[in-house]
């Protein structure tokens, strides 16, 4: 079985201050300093199930079938509400 590639992450530092946190990646010009507070989090959070008939075990994958379920939720992050 091959190897899956390697990924080089870039570097980060990190400079905490009393008011702030500041986040600083890259080098030269490629170089991007995020204050950690003021990051936008999402407001909503969708979860999706999706289930297909068709074979199982060896011939799994073998066949296309339709899809017989589908499940989503949406969770508003900020009430914790479906």
């Amino acid at each position: 079985m091959p190897s899956l590639p390697s990924i080089q992450l870039p570097s980060a530092t990190t400079t905490t201050t009393a008011d702030t946190t500041m986040v600083t990646t890259g080098s030269g010009s490629n170089r991007t300093t995020v204050d950690t507070k003021q990051m936008l989090l999402p407001g909503h959070v969708a979860v999706l199930h999706v289930t297909t008939c068709g074979q199982s075990g060896a011939g799994l994958g073998s066949d296309e079938k339709e899809i017989v379920l589908l499940i989503y939720v949406i969770i508003d992050l900020q009430t914790n509400n479906l």
